[in-house]
């Protein structure tokens, strides 16, 4: 399938594939995992095992704004400098694969969310280290409780990529739709949402479920859908809250949370089947890639082992 995109400033129009790339289930466990202690630009997280200790695949092993969890179960082998994806130097513990598995392989919780308090569900989102990918990453917890110190905060879901070259969002709510959208009601429970603003992607609307799945899963909150132009750049908090001003101009964003699938698919897993963040949804593509994947892959797995994957 190809996709025709306008640029915003000029006009021009490019033309890129966006084949639909099944999801390909999860990624090689790592015999190795180098796991940042930075998950965002503002906090440390500060380890709580030491070097030598056997830790298991889901232990919390740092504490801090965003906790770290081990992705695999092993022996922490040592602490270091890594590069991150902002260019800067952080801290990063390495994992040796040794042992049984606590998560993988064995049954996971199904918790009915509903029936969580919405303060606990803040809890619960904080301890399994649930960060907001939307723009900047940011702990997703701080944001939520922040939006509930003002009266019927707005949540807005994205439902497409900063960059649609690399659609893994779009790919996250396409073929994990049920996991996704209960994600996006979590997080509007979390923070007591007033209105939920969905911003779709252009020819893709049929993604949104419809009035009456809406109405179960959010409750009283006024949702609205908003389909922008195919843009480039549009996936930004600032492009967003433009399109939401033109689109709803009744709708303040002084208080709002802005929600990604890959998000919102980290809240379920932490709410519902009590998994912390340890891995995410990685689409792997180029023309030196024999097989382009999308794949869950474990935090920590060296990205070349992915590319030999694939």
């Amino acid at each position: 399938m190809t996709q025709s995109i306008k640029f915003r400033r000029g006009g021009a129009r490019i033309e890129i594939d966006a084949p639909d790339y099944p999801f390909a289930g999860n990624a090689f466990v790592p015999s190795t995992a180098v796991i940042p202690l930075v998950q965002y630009s503002g906090g440390v997280a500060k380890p709580i095992v030491s070097v030598g200790e056997t830790v298991r695949e889901g232990q919390l092993i740092a504490r801090g704004p965003v906790p770290v969890h081990a992705p695999i179960p092993g022996v922490l082998t040592s602490f270091g400098p890594v590069p991150l994806p902002d260019g800067s130097i952080g801290e990063a513990a390495v994992i040796a694969l040794r042992g049984s598995f606590d998560i993988t392989g064995r049954k996971t919780a199904d918790n009915n969310w509903k029936n969580i308090p919405t303060g606990d569900l803040c809890r619960i989102i904080e301890d399994r280290g649930v960060v907001d990918t939307f723009d900047e990453p940011l702990p997703l917890a701080a944001a939520l409780r922040k939006a509930r110190d003002h009266a019927k905060p707005a949540l807005v879901c994205r439902l497409f990529d900063l960059d649609p070259t690399a659609p893994v969002d779009s790919l996250t709510v396409s073929q994990h739709a049920k996991e996704v959208w209960n994600g996006f009601a979590i997080v509007a429970a979390a923070m007591r949402a007033g209105t939920v603003a969905i911003v779709a992607e252009e020819g893709k609307a049929g993604q949104v479920p419809p009035e009456a799945e809406l109405a179960e899963l959010f409750g009283e909150a006024r949702v609205a859908v908003v389909v922008p132009k195919s843009r480039y750049p549009g996936g930004s908090v600032y492009r967003v809250s433009k399109l939401i001003a033109e689109r709803l101009p009744d709708l303040s964003l002084a208080h709002a949370v802005f929600c990604a699938p890959g998000t919102a698919l980290a809240a379920y897993d932490a709410v519902v089947r009590d998994v912390p963040s340890i891995a995410v949804n990685l689409l792997v593509l180029g023309g030196a890639i024999a097989v382009p994947k999308l794949l869950r892959v474990r935090t920590g797995t060296l990205i070349g082992d992915v590319i030999d994957e694939c």
